[in-house]
């Protein structure tokens, strides 16, 4: 039914569990509006799954003049522009939830103005079954929007396919058109109208209205043809007493234009002299209605169509715009609905409309279009695979200029003649914002903003991904919260993930290995790999690839640690939600002064334990997958299984977590008490200590040298004052007051690699990664699907980067360097997924020293490791590589002659130190074996018949070569 006078985001509510999802169509678009204000509101709602449909001509010149800041407080919702021969000029907003459904359809856009200050019209309407009255008008919607909805492109389409899944009743809707207006409640009837390719609604309106004489028609509207077609139109097929217009003299457009006999006959009155409570601060006239007033009833059209015939049509042509609008219909009875809006003309003097000048700058409802040669629909990233979709296929060769925030060009790409939809891989992805198409360095096509999949992944309204969800969305907008806790709870460390799996292919291991011989499966038809994966089952991987969990914990975690996700200083998601309330409160007289106060870290130890957890897990799993290598001491026992996107994803955690904690602390509270030592209670005492977990100080008092002097964690000191009072009121030593004293405490310490508590990060390096890497010796699981393998590429690229940092941001001893450097060439060899050459190298070192740049500890020998590593050990390894590959039987010695301390390659292992080699053994040193506690090194004797082995030969290099000019790339 009609609503008075309110604002219309106030209709949703703030009930979490109605809607999950929306439809929302409009004509212009406010990034900062949407993103600050309509966002906030939807999300107080649970509405994740946003998908905004609106006029591509006008985004396209909103797109002309970024600020940089669209998509940044919000990533999640998506935009589809929609071209029509006009504009498309539709405001309908459809909410649906696993049970409710809301609908409104009105004239506001989705600005500042149209959803806030101007004077708009609106009807709601709400669903929760399918015998609701209101059920044939969401089918009526529901019908109208399909052909827009298949216009949707990339990830957006499963976005929609979403509101599908978990709105099930949206499908159940009778589709069949009614015969009649829809009766919604005793006294109103209510028929959705629409402009569509075989009817206007100027036609539609011809058939629903009674063709009886009409006492008075009263136009309501901001945007008239200069000519007045439409009222032209309407007195000469209509029997009408009387016409009348309200419009807005100071915003609107006049019919200036239109002849004197209309005017003569017609009268236009000001909105501000027609409107009860009238303020000019607000009350702009955006509202579109048309009353028709019969002698027994009334109807009245409310909606997006202004005044004009590109929005209503004609009796014989189409209409230009895409418009939608609701026919009420009312038995008269006391006040007529106009006047209930308090809307009336009895005290208003006639315009004038020969004096008033038609604005210029006023487009009104339509819109000149940029004439490019090329337009692009859409674009979106997932990871670094770019998506454009371009409304036709190119006819020559083109350039793609992908645009950071700031407008400067980041990278660019040739797009071949023929290609409707482009696909690049992005060198820079997390700098890329916006793109457009060249042709010979000039610009041949519109703007449009890069949607990013892995964002928009995460507003899947299924309700087992709302938690994750949730706290994903807090880490992304504010990363120094205290949410870690709950993210790793979410972790599976079930590693059993074949069902996609396709044992006969094996990528990325440093060495080629033969799979097994089997059968070639029949084949029905010859598929490219392009087609393959465009396939909607294939596509449906993707999607449950986005809501695995641990691809969204390690995705999440990567945002952080590589300083994507928001900052403090910006506004944060769930803040702006806060800030809602908080407006509200305001406005009601309530509300405090917000003061700003540093995060403090409550719960310190339990996120160290849950990070540590973590490590621990992957511990215990690469120790298990390795014991039959211990046990057995041979290296055809080394692991065989493939390491999988599982592996992957949670090394990726542990290296992310190690990065953003590494350097942090988190504060203790302890409280100094004395106790007077007696033999009597001693073992009491020693209870006591136990069971307080008391930490024994140095601190003694030179008068009483029988009082021992304690710490315990200060919210267990009135326990422990109550224990001791118990034994004896005399054992606890009065003083003046037991304060709190703070203590800082490292989330992770830098640590010895044979600490045997495991809680240094050298011994997690060693360990945990070391057993890892030999491990990954095996090879990568190979899925046969485009999506599953970029993500191993893009997990092994990650892992490299961030392990390579945490390796050269480590203080070595030089007994411990020799670990360092099988680390840094097993991380080469068999995780990075491409040698690294000219500008990949160049890429990658650049990456590790923002590594650097953003870390909470900068270690004092990271400077001297990156150089080391860039000027010695990269270009040495690529050198050794070449040789491996070209000519490997140069590389491959007696294991009698090669110097005990060098570095030799076994294709089961890895690469290790030659530390003894004798008849059918040798002992090799390297991380991920065992402790050998009276060498004090990590070794292992292995079972080795042969007599030769690859040797890793280290070449010094005199000058400088193209591998070696990578050291100069960061200075």
């Amino acid at each position: 039914m009609v609503i008075d006078r309110q604002n219309v985001l106030d209709l949703i509510g703030k009930n979490k569990h109605k809607y999950s999802s929306c439809i929302i169509t409009c004509y212009t678009f406010d990034f900062t509006f949407f993103e600050e204000r309509v966002i906030p509101t939807l999300r107080l709602s649970n509405i994740k799954n946003i998908n905004v449909f609106l006029d591509g001509k006008h985004l396209e010149q909103t797109l002309e003049n970024v600020t940089g800041d669209e998509f940044k407080t919000h990533k999640t919702y998506s935009l589809t522009p929609v071209y029509e021969t006009g504009i498309f000029h539709p405001k309908i907003m459809l909410l649906t939830g696993v049970k409710h459904g809301l609908l409104i359809i009105g004239s506001g856009n989705l600005t500042s103005s149209g959803l806030s200050t101007n004077d708009e019209v609106w009807a709601a309407f709400h669903l929760n079954s399918l015998e609701s009255l209101n059920a044939p008008i969401f089918a009526d919607v529901w019908q109208y929007l399909q052909p827009y909805l298949q216009q949707a492109k990339g990830f957006n389409k499963q976005k929609i396919s979403w509101i599908n899944q978990y709105a099930a009743w949206i499908n159940e809707l009778d589709n069949t058109s009614p015969t009649s207006f829809i009766k919604i409640n005793k006294e109103q009837e209510v028929k959705f109208l629409a402009n569509n390719p075989n009817s206007s609604i100027y036609q539609t309106l011809k058939d629903w209205l009674p063709q009886n004489r009409i006492k008075k028609l009263t136009v309501i509207s901001p945007y008239f043809d200069d000519k007045a077609k439409l009222l032209d139109l309407f007195r000469s097929d209509y029997s009408i007493n009387e016409i009348q217009c309200i419009t807005d003299s100071q915003f609107g457009l006049l019919p200036t234009k239109a002849s004197t006999d209309l005017l003569e006959q017609i009268m236009f009155y000001d909105w501000k002299d027609c409107l009860e409570n009238f303020d000019k601060r607000y009350n702009r006239l955006h509202a579109k209605m048309l009353h028709f007033d019969y002698d027994d009833e009334e109807y009245l059209l409310l909606g997006s169509p202004n005044a004009t015939i590109q929005a209503f049509g004609g009796p014989t042509s189409s209409a230009k715009n895409g418009e939608a609008a609701l026919l009420l219909k009312r038995q008269k009875k006391g006040n007529n609905l106009l006047t209930d809006l308090g809307i009336g003309t009895l005290k208003a003097t006639p315009l004038n409309i020969s004096i008033y000048d038609r604005l210029a700058a006023n487009r009104g409802d339509s819109i000149t279009a940029a004439k490019w040669e090329y337009r692009i629909i859409y674009s979106e990233r997932n990871g670094s695979k770019l998506t454009v979709h371009l409304q036709r296929s190119s006819s020559e060769v083109l350039e793609l200029q992908v645009l950071d925030v700031h407008n400067t060009e980041v990278e660019k790409h040739t797009i071949e003649a023929g290609t409707r939809e482009a696909i690049v891989n992005l060198l820079f992805p997390n700098d890329a914002f916006r793109l457009c198409l060249l042709y010979h360095g000039k610009r041949e096509s519109n703007f449009v903003l890069i949607h990013n999949v892995a964002y928009q992944a995460k507003c899947n309204p299924d309700p087992n991904q709302a938690e994750l969800s949730q706290i994903i969305e807090g880490l992304s907008y504010d990363p120094d919260n205290d949410l870690y806790i709950e993210l790793l709870k979410h972790a599976d460390y079930n590693w059993v993930d074949d069902e996609l799996a396709d044992d006969t292919n094996l990528s990325g291991g440093g060495f080629s290995k033969k799979g097994p011989n089997l059968q070639a499966p029949k084949q029905y038809g010859a598929l490219s790999e392009e087609q393959l994966n465009q396939l909607p089952s294939v596509q449906s991987l993707e999607i449950e690839l986005m809501s695995n969990p641990n691809i969204q914990i390690a995705d999440i975690l990567k945002l952080v640690s590589k300083g994507l996700a928001s900052q403090q200083n910006e506004i944060q998601e769930n803040e702006e939600e806060a800030l809602a309330i908080e407006d509200l409160e305001l406005q009601s007289g309530q509300g405090k002064e917000v003061v700003a106060l540093p995060k403090i870290r409550f719960r310190g130890e339990k996120e160290q334990r849950a990070i540590y957890r973590h490590i621990e897990t992957l511990y215990k799993f690469y120790r298990n997958e390795l014991s039959s290598l211990y046990d057995k001491k041979t290296l055809r026992d080394s692991p065989k299984r493939l390491i999988k996107l599982k592996d992957l994803s949670n090394m990726s955690i542990m290296l992310d977590l190690l990065y953003i904690f590494y350097g942090k602390t988190y504060t203790i509270y302890k409280t100094e008490l004395g106790v007077l030592f007696s033999k009597k209670f001693g073992n009491q005492l020693a209870d006591i200590e136990k069971k307080y977990k008391l930490t024994r100080l140095k601190k003694t008092d030179p008068t009483n040298f029988n009082i021992v002097y304690y710490e315990v964690d200060s919210g267990l000191f009135l326990s422990l004052k109550t224990d001791l009072q118990a034994i004896n009121q005399t054992l606890l030593i009065q003083q003046e007051e037991f304060s709190p004293i703070p203590h800082k405490i490292p989330y992770i310490i830098e640590g010895h690699f044979y600490a045997t508590d495991g809680s240094g990060l050298k011994a997690v390096l060693i360990e945990v990664l070391g057993s890892f890497l030999i491990c990954a010796n095996a090879g990568y699981q190979h899925y046969g699907y485009e999506v599953y393998d970029d993500k191993v590429s893009a997990y092994r690229m990650d892992i490299f980067e961030t392990a390579t940092f945490l390796i050269l941001n480590v203080n070595w001893k030089e007994d411990e360097e020799v670990y360092r450097d099988i680390l840094l060439l097993d991380l080469l060899h068999f995780v990075c997924p491409k040698i690294l050459k000219k500008n990949e190298a160049k890429s990658a070192i650049k990456s590790i020293h923002a590594f650097y740049e953003r870390a909470a500890h900068k270690g004092t020998h990271f400077h001297q490791n990156l150089d080391y590593f860039k000027r010695e050990k990269l270009p040495n390894y690529n050198l050794w590589r070449q040789n491996f590959e070209e000519n490997r039987q140069q590389l491959i010695k007696e294991t009698s002659t090669i110097r005990l301390g060098s570095l030799v390659c076994s294709s089961s292992l890895g690469f290790a130190a030659l530390r003894q080699a004798g008849k059918d053994f040798l002992v090799l040193k390297k991380p991920g074996l065992l402790w050998d506690e009276s060498m004090g090194e990590l070794l292992m004797k292995v079972s080795y018949p042969q007599t030769k082995i690859t040797a890793y030969k280290q070449i010094n290099i005199h000058t400088p070569s193209e591998e070696e000019t990578i050291a100069d790339t960061i200075r």
